[in-house]
């Protein structure tokens, strides 16, 4: 039985992040546990709040969703930034009901860690429907270079010089400023 597209069914979830150190790479993790229904003709999203402001060099997404029939399903990542990658389009099947899948898309290589991160999952037909259980994001990247230290322990000094010096064509006029400090 065919159903019009309804409008997207929007879901948050409660998240956990926590950040861990190596060197200079680091890795950020968040999970989600929405347990949104995915309908006929409709999409369910889920969001991860990422506070860690990394430069991404890896991103691993782990989902797990019920559903009679995978084939339905249409599957994307979405950075803080807008980006969206497709990590399943349409795969499986009929199947036993449950569809488990890691994906590691290098796409968001370079973006920024921090904000929302949304999983959407769109049914694209009728007749099974199923539930988002929950998913999990894992972002490496690294950290800015830190600001260098001020020079003469943060303080700024200033001169102004006034020389009233021509400046004629074709040649060079120069204006010194001593400090002494």
């Amino acid at each position: 039985m065919f159903r019009p597209a309804s409008a997207p069914t929007a879901m948050s979830a409660t998240t956990t992040a926590a950040a861990t150190t190596s060197g200079v790479t680091q890795t950020v993790t968040g999970s989600a546990a929405p347990n949104a229904a995915i309908r006929d003709f409709q999409t369910t999203t889920s969001t991860i709040a990422i506070n860690d402001d990394l430069k991404t060099t890896g991103v691993r997404v782990d989902v797990s969703i019920t559903h009679s029939y995978a084939s339905d399903l249409v599957v994307k990542l979405r950075s803080p930034e807008g980006r969206e990658v497709l990590l399943r389009n349409r795969e499986g099947g009929r199947g036993t009901g449950t569809v488990s899948f890691t994906a590691n898309p290098a796409d968001f290589n370079g973006v920024s860690t921090k904000g929302n991160w949304t999983l959407v999952v769109e049914d694209r037909a009728g007749g099974d429907v199923g539930t988002l259980r929950n998913w999990s994001l894992s972002l490496t990247g690294t950290r800015p270079a830190p600001e260098p230290p001020p020079v003469n322990g943060g303080r700024t000094v200033t001169q102004t010089a006034t020389p009233n010096a021509a400046i004629r064509d074709l040649q060079t006029t120069t204006s010194t400023i001593a400090i002494n400090d």
